[in-house]
């Protein structure tokens, strides 16, 4: 939940929305990250899917809106203003995903980094991570696993190869942001 609070009271807070817009961009927040499964996602189709919120919150449900929108439309309202507001409505909804992603991902590699600047766990083979860039879409970051780590001769951890669904890729420690410690 405070993932959420600070990137919406910075562009809701200043938006000038109806009722009716507020209460759709909330809900489509809300759709996406109950949608969002909390932990790594196996490729071994022999393991069980993870639960997601949406799992508990929906149980037996379809992720299908309840009403067609057709009859949300009133005649009064041209079709120029709507395009307008949806514009705006979009506009608004990217410029929250945008800082969420941000402060969620910085909150998760600060989850991970101890209180003494010097002191700080490298990542490791096993550990299951999310990778940054990999996508476009906001509803799913590819998550994987290091394969490998390459370290520089400071012995800190500077680049990792990550097995994911999509293959193998090398990618620097800055677009890495670990989810799950190995075990050893």
């Amino acid at each position: 939940m405070r993932s959420i609070k600070e990137p919406l009271r910075k562009i809701i807070g200043r938006a000038n929305l109806t009722f009716e817009e507020t209460m759709t961009i909330l809900a489509e927040i809300e759709n996406v990250l109950n949608h969002r499964p909390p932990t790594y996602v196996s490729d071994d189709v022999s393991d069980p899917e993870p639960f997601t919120p949406a799992n508990f919150l929906l149980v037996g449900h379809k992720n299908d809106y309840p009403f067609k929108f057709s009859e949300l439309l009133n005649n009064s309202i041209t079709r120029e203003i709507l395009l307008k507001r949806k514009y705006y409505q979009t506009k608004l909804l990217s410029q929250f995903w945008k800082k969420w992603k941000d402060n969620y991902l910085l909150n998760i590699r600060s989850f991970h980094h101890f209180p003494k600047r010097s002191v700080k766990r490298n990542l490791r083979v096993g550990d299951v991570v999310i990778l940054e860039g990999n996508t476009k879409s906001k509803f799913v970051w590819d998550l994987g696993r290091i394969a490998k780590v390459m370290q520089g001769r400071d012995g800190l951890v500077r680049s990792c190869v990550v097995k994911t669904k999509k293959g193998e890729f090398k990618r620097p420690v800055q677009l890495i942001y670990p989810l799950q410690p190995s075990e050893t």
